[in-house]
């Protein structure tokens, strides 16, 4: 109990699990792509480095108000195109 409350304890597993070389290289490639097309303005280099089905939220505060903006894969290399 805290502070005169009773909290509900989670159990979560811990799985112990190496990634391969190759895992690891695939990670740093797609890594690579998203970083370096917005540097090159290189569209085809993002849209391989994403999921389609990719969901991406931005906190963002303007005037002390905070707001939550959605973007999709489509979103982000349509910025890149542009």
């Amino acid at each position: 109990m805290v502070g005169g409350e009773r909290r509900a304890a989670l159990a979560v597993p811990v799985l112990e699990q190496t990634a391969s070389d190759e895992d690891l290289a695939v990670i740093k490639q797609a890594a690579l792509d998203y970083a370096g097309s917005w540097y090159t303005g290189d569209p085809e280099r993002m849209e391989k480095a994403l999921s389609p089905d990719l969901a991406k939220r931005i906190v963002r505060t303007r005037d002390g108000k905070s707001r939550v903006e959605h973007m999709g894969a489509l979103a982000l290399v349509q910025g890149v195109r542009s």
